[in-house]
């Protein structure tokens, strides 16, 4: 039971730091 809500956090980790890396991305372009 402590497993899934560990992995589901990890899971929320990686998207938000994919968007940010994407956020990221888009803000080096524009400069």
């Amino acid at each position: 039971m402590y497993r899934i809500p560990s992995i589901a956090k990890m899971k929320k980790a990686v998207t938000f730091t994919k968007n940010f890396s994407k956020r990221t991305a888009l803000f080096n372009d524009i400069l």
